[in-house]
């Protein structure tokens, strides 16, 4: 089973939406593919084909489209790329992602006639890519050595999409896709809160266009990210530009980082305990969330939190958090 991971989650949970994939599509396609292709069509094919030792670096969604002349359909393979640096063996790495792909429509279908599927790769790291764009290019002989050779082994190219050669105000798509991408390009310098100012008003757009629950998975990510709630202006910030629903979602955002440790703490814990490093992570939401919502925590109250090493009592402080009429409330366990 395939480990989740914070861009993974972002990734899936935005453009697994077709609508989302296509606008994105629609932006870094030639337009002679474009035309091929039925994008408002699009529709994504359930299962992943990436190597379970490299879930943390790549996510995959797999797309089915029809065809524009109407003889059949292809498929998309939408690829991100999660390393800060670039893959040099990508075009292997897909060569193999894509014989996965064939390999289960052949068994489901019963056919050996193939799919065409077109590869995209999305890269978000600091360092513009400058790995091999073809597969010919991977090889141990120059391409320009092959000669009659060449169309006897793979050759095929992918569509690469290099967040590094843009700028922010060039990203493709929807307001909730090129928030997406924003975040997880800015991802690695680690000053997501501090460029806050530059993206709240995509944010903002995308609570109008998306909804709270998209408002919500980006600040989560931004959570996961960053690994502290954001700072008091950040927060007026956000108030001021999505009223109580922003402030809402922050607090959602929290809570659900909360259980999510406090799930992953249960599974490590049958096998080898709770590890102080997250009840200290724990320990240290509590403390921002009490923060974030009564704006001040008594020294007493800290001076109790931070004495608790019982995971499961600093998880229930977090649970009451939101429903508490006051600090006493959440710590009267403690």
């Amino acid at each position: 089973m395939l480990t989740p991971n914070p861009h993974d989650s972002l990734f899936k949970y935005v453009f697994s939406e077709p609508g989302e994939a296509a606008a994105l599509l629609e932006g870094i396609l030639a337009t002679g593919v474009v035309q091929q292709i039925k994008l408002t069509e699009i529709a994504p094919v359930a299962g992943s084909f990436v190597d379970e030792e490299l879930a943390a670096r790549h996510s995959d969604i797999l797309f089915e489209v029809p065809l524009a002349s109407g003889c059949g359909t292809a498929f998309i393979y939408l690829l991100m790329e999660h390393q800060s640096t670039p893959e040099p063996g990508m075009a292997g790495r897909l060569l193999g992602y894509l014989m996965r792909i064939w390999e289960r429509f052949s068994r489901e279908q019963e056919t050996h006639l193939l799919p065409p599927v077109l590869p995209v790769v999305v890269y978000h790291g600091s360092h513009t890519w400058n790995a091999a764009r073809r597969m010919h290019d991977q090889l141990t002989v120059p391409a320009s050595e092959l000669g009659d050779l060449a169309v006897h082994v793979p050759g095929f190219s992918y569509v690469l999409h290099d967040l590094s050669k843009f700028g922010d105000e060039e990203l493709r798509g929807r307001a909730l896709g090129r928030l997406a991408l924003y975040l997880m390009r800015h991802a690695f310098e680690g000053r997501l809160w501090e460029r806050f100012p530059e993206w709240v008003d995509l944010l903002a757009k995308v609570m109008t266009e998306t909804g709270l629950g998209a408002v919500e998975a980006a600040l989560r990510y931004t959570l996961s990210m960053e690994k502290e709630m954001p700072p008091e202006e950040t927060r007026r910030l956000l108030e001021q530009k999505l009223g109580e629903r922003g402030t809402e979602a922050m607090m959602t955002a929290g809570e659900r980082l909360v259980e999510k440790g406090r799930a992953e703490g249960r599974t490590e814990g049958r096998a080898e305990g709770r590890a102080e490093g997250q009840v200290g992570a724990v320990r240290s939401l509590v403390l921002r969330l009490m923060q974030r919502r009564f704006r001040t925590v008594p020294p007493g109250v800290r001076k109790r939190i931070e004495a608790t090493d019982d995971a499961s009592k600093l998880e229930q402080c977090a649970e009451r958090i939101l429903d508490a009429k006051s600090i006493a409330e959440i710590v009267e366990d403690l």
